[in-house]
């Protein structure tokens, strides 16, 4: 247990040291993952897939697509890294079971 220090927003620990509380604002940088896909048609329906999903977290996680040819990319930025970190951890689950679902079922055919 510390005892209060003179000094604003300090205590002192149980070794006499004296440390501050911060409260600091953590802004993440924007993280981009892009993933490459057989055909730009394939691309086009894994972003029909995944895009809809709105983010649990509102306006605090932003997610943008893109499509480049057979390349989708996924742009994220987000205040707080662990918001981020979970984000990216629920769209790569989403993209696999788009992927899985893709090979299992073979390319798309029109008649």
């Amino acid at each position: 247990a510390g005892t209060a220090c003179p000094r604003a927003g300090r205590r002192r620990g149980a070794r006499g040291r004296t440390s501050r509380k911060r409260t600091a604002r953590i802004v993440s940088s924007p993280s981009t993952l892009t993933v490459p896909f057989r055909s730009p048609l394939e691309a086009e329906i894994a972003r029909g897939s995944l895009a809809p999903d709105a983010e649990p977290h509102g306006g605090v996680v932003h997610k943008e697509f893109t499509l480049n040819g057979s390349v989708l990319a996924v742009r994220w930025t987000a205040e707080d890294p662990r918001l981020l970190r979970i984000s990216i951890i629920n769209f790569l689950d989403q993209l696999s079971l788009v992927v899985r679902t893709m090979q299992r079922f073979g390319p798309p055919v029109f008649r």
